[in-house]
């Protein structure tokens, strides 16, 4: 579940209503909200009436309880560079820019979600914890209503991916359907930068795809784009990575796809 303090029309689409949300129409509202309940993640516009983004995102830091540490997204329209580095600095998780598509929103949310099991496992002192929140390790995976989720496979799991759709299969399927559409796309960027030698855009794709597969506890396929992601070069054996890297893909893509067709509600 997540929350979203945003103005009027400034709102932007979580997913066409199918991520669980809560809309806040102010900072204030934001912050009553935050003191009911848990939430895995905050929205929040910079420009609010009565108080910014930033002004929220301090008193979030202040509040008592299991939300003090949330991440916060910052949604913007400023796109000058040296404002988005501020309000990083200042402690916002990350920022997204408007207008912005729904894969682009699923993967900032998988690499802030990435970023922060990383940071678990490295179990960092309480003195030096990061301000963010990593899934909450006491809630299980909620069932998936209705057909039986797909076996594991090669070790895969949807458990992350069931872990944030909360038990709305609705939002599972949206994930899932999310990774199959842009799996086709990136295994064709991947071919298309491995012949022309753009080893820049190379890394940057791999960077952009590690999460979704670092979630889906597909390890193989992870290490290789981390590799991709660091070494890509002209005296890199990037041609034996990606090629690895297909064989990954195409049995992450059957497990995904065999999960979305046991997802689809039952016509009976």
């Amino acid at each position: 579940m997540m929350i979203r303090s945003t103005y009027c029309c400034c709102r932007p689409s979580c997913a066409n209503g199918k991520i669980p949300t809560d809309n806040a129409a102010s900072g204030q509202d934001a912050l009553d909200k935050l003191r009911l309940k848990k939430y895995q993640l905050v929205l929040t516009d910079m420009n609010m009436p009565g108080m910014s983004g930033l002004q929220l995102l301090g008193q979030i830091r202040q509040l008592e309880g299991e939300n003090q540490q949330i991440p916060v997204i910052a949604v913007t329209a400023n796109a000058m560079k040296a404002d988005l580095d501020r309000y990083v600095a200042e402690g916002m998780t990350a920022c997204l820019l408007k207008p912005f598509k729904e894969e682009e929103l699923l993967q900032l949310m998988g690499s802030v979600w990435e970023a922060d099991t990383d940071q678990e496992s490295a179990a960092p002192s309480p003195e030096k914890a990061p301000l963010r929140s990593p899934l909450p390790p006491q809630r299980e995976a909620m069932p998936l209503k209705g057909p039986k989720a797909a076996p594991a496979l090669n070790g895969y799991s949807l458990q992350v991916y069931e872990q944030y759709a909360a038990g709305d299969p609705a939002a599972l399927r949206l994930m899932l359907e999310t990774f199959l559409s842009s799996g086709r796309q990136h295994v064709q960027l991947l071919e298309q930068y491995l012949q022309q030698q753009n080893w820049q855009e190379l890394r940057e794709l791999a960077h952009k795809m590690y999460p979704s597969f670092k979630q889906l506890k597909a390890e193989k396929a992870a290490l290789l784009l981390r590799r991709l992601e660091t070494e890509a070069s002209a005296t890199a054996p990037c041609s034996d990575w990606i090629a690895a890297l297909q064989q990954e893909i195409v049995l992450v893509t059957a497990f995904v796809a065999e999960a979305l067709k046991e997802a689809e509600p039952s016509t009976n």
